[in-house]
């Protein structure tokens, strides 16, 4: 801070006061993310909370999955060369996740979704899509809440 001070010709008085307001913008930015990773979701850099308005809630737009998946595998096969197993895999991946999200609006899936779709990920058996005994598995849960 102090070279920066130096450099910008900051007053030595001054130094101080711009060594505490960069030290509670920090503060106030860890707060935010802390409430973000929680789930809660304010203006950065306010102390109040936004009061609840009887206003109804926004109309998700954009696209659904299955065409942003689909754009997505345009841009990486014309822009990034995939091809083969890497397209492939690229287009698996969005097909489990819509089968266990849906195909929804980009923008409406949550924390809880993809959380959800991780635990299918990880317990998928080893080599499920290349072994004959996985042939049949579906993703889903059963009767007794597990996922086969």
């Amino acid at each position: 801070m102090d070279q920066f001070a130096s450099e910008h010709r900051l007053p030595e008085e001054h130094r101080k006061a711009l060594a505490h307001g960069l030290l509670e913008a920090n503060v106030r930015a860890l707060a935010e993310i802390r409430r973000r990773f929680l789930g809660e979701v304010y203006t950065i850099f306010t102390d109040e909370v936004p009061a609840a308005t009887s206003v109804a809630p926004p109309i998700p737009s954009g696209p659904l999955l299955s065409t942003a998946a689909e754009c997505y595998c345009d841009y990486g096969t014309k822009e990034k060369g995939w091809r083969g197993l890497t397209l492939a895999q690229t287009k698996a991946t969005f097909a489990m996740l819509q089968k266990i999200a849906g195909d929804r609006m980009v923008s409406t899936y949550t924390r809880k979704d993809l959380s959800a779709f991780y635990d299918v990920l990880r317990s998928l058996p080893s080599l499920y899509a290349k072994d004959r005994r996985w042939r049949d598995l579906t993703v889903g849960r059963d009767w007794r809440g597990v996922y086969r």
